[in-house]
């Protein structure tokens, strides 16, 4: 029980598209060696094209028994020393964003919880934070203290770094979580942050950032709850 269901899970990561065509081609040659083999040839040259068929059909699944064997587990192999290096890459920023949360909420004075927060309690936390008050981050060189907008800077800079890192290794990564992180690296919070964190005294509180920081929130709760970090 325990070999049939490891096989069936080994199986069933191999790409569908393969198993289709390999299942497909196993099916035909059964067919033709156990009925159309019996059936008399019409015409001379059908027997030559079975022959054919025959030979194409056996190449595929020998060309798939090689691509489980040597390709498919190399790739798994090669996923599972990779995983922890992308799920340590995700957990740095799921632990970024919330912990922002969690500094931001202490400046505004409202109590939001990460994992539950609507947009409307975020708006209420960043229409409560001064752009240009004290954040809790120190800056090399100098040792000078962050304001807000600079610090939600350097946030975009530290989570673009571990999402540049996870789409490098994109073959490894399932297609819902390379889609999220791809929504992270690209969000509207970051395109903003990137201009905007130089202004000096035009804005008076951090709601202008609210939609683009609210979908970041979102997608790293997604993340959050996907690996149960």
């Amino acid at each position: 029980m325990r070999v049939a269901k490891h096989l069936y899970n080994f199986l069933s990561k191999v790409p569908f598209w393969v198993n289709f065509f390999a299942l497909s081609s196993i099916g035909l040659l059964l067919l033709k060696i156990a009925y159309l083999n019996q059936v008399p040839a019409p015409v001379s040259w059908f027997v030559e094209v079975g022959v054919i068929v025959e030979a194409v059909l056996a190449s595929v699944i020998a060309s798939y028994c090689f691509y489980i064997i040597v390709v498919h587990k190399q790739r798994l192999d090669e996923k599972a020393s990779i995983d922890p290096i992308i799920f340590n890459l995700l957990k740095v920023v799921v632990g970024n964003v919330e912990n922002s949360v969690l500094e931001l909420s202490k400046e505004s004075g409202v109590c939001v919880d990460f994992s539950t927060m609507s947009k409307s309690e975020l708006k209420e936390v960043m229409g409560n934070v001064n752009p240009f008050s004290i954040a809790p981050l120190v800056l090399l060189p100098g040792l000078k203290k962050s304001n807000w907008l600079e610090y939600l800077e350097n946030q975009r800079v530290v989570v673009q770094g571990c999402t540049g890192k996870v789409i490098s290794l994109a073959l490894f990564v399932d297609h819902d979580v390379m889609a999220s992180v791809s929504r992270i690296d690209f969000c509207n919070h970051f395109k903003i942050i990137s201009q905007i964190h130089r202004m000096n005294g035009s804005m008076s509180d951090l709601s202008p950032l609210l939609a683009g920081y609210y979908e970041l929130v979102e997608e790293c709760r997604y993340i959050k709850n996907r690996f149960k970090l």
